[in-house]
C-alpha cells in the first residue's frame, strides 16, 4: 500500500493505494470525503486518456542523494497544451513502480507515471496555461505502519 500527502493547495488531501482491492482513492481528511481516483469520471470531467510524446534527456541530476534523469512529457489535457518534466530515479528498488504507474491524476485522468518514463519520480514539473506546478519529494520515510492506517474511516462519505 502506499500513501502520498499533499501541502500547500493540496493540504490535507491524500492518494491511497489499496493494491489489495486494486483501487486508488483520493482523501480530503478536512472535509471528511473521498473520491475513487481513475473510475468513469462526470460527463464535465471526463476525457480521453492523454497520450504524451515523452523524450528521455541525457540531464542528470541529484535528488536526495539519488541519480535521477530528465524526462520530458509533451502533449494535451482536457483540450489544453501541457508539458511536463519529471526527474526519475531507478535507485529505489523498493517500491512498487507499476503500482505507482497505474495511479491518475490531473484534470484528463493519466497516468501518474506516463508510458516510456523509467523510474520513480522524484521531481514533477506541470506547466500549463494557468501557471506552473511543481512537486519535489522532500524525504523518503521507510516505517511499518499499521494497515488500518490504509481504510478509508468508516465516517467519512464517498464523492462520485
Amino acid at each position: 500500500m502506499t500513501v502520498f500527502q499533499g501541502g500547500g493547495p493540496v493540504d490535507g488531501m491524500e492518494l491511497l493505494h489499496q493494491k489489495d482491492k486494486n483501487r486508488t482513492v483520493r482523501i480530503d481528511r478536512k472535509a471528511k470525503t473521498w473520491t475513487a481516483v481513475g473510475e468513469k469520471q462526470s460527463s464535465t470531467m471526463q476525457s480521453i486518456d492523454p497520450q504524451f510524446k515523452i523524450t528521455k534527456t541525457s540531464e542528470t541530476a541529484k535528488i536526495l542523494g539519488y541519480n535521477v534523469t530528465k524526462y520530458i512529457g509533451e502533449g494535451t489535457e482536457a483540450g489544453r497544451p501541457v508539458t511536463i518534466t519529471m526527474w526519475t530515479t531507478t535507485d529505489i528498488k523498493d517500491i512498487d513502480v507499476k503500482a505507482l504507474a497505474s495511479q491518475r491524476t490531473g484534470a484528463g485522468n493519466r497516468r501518474f507515471i506516463p508510458e516510456g518514463v523509467e523510474g520513480i519520480p522524484l521531481k514533477v514539473e506541470s506547466a500549463m496555461k494557468e501557471g506552473t506546478l511543481t512537486m519535489e519529494v522532500t524525504e523518503i520515510k521507510r516505517e511499518t505502519l499499521p494497515a488500518a492506517d490504509f481504510e478509508i474511516p468508516s465516517d467519512y462519505k464517498e464523492v462520485k
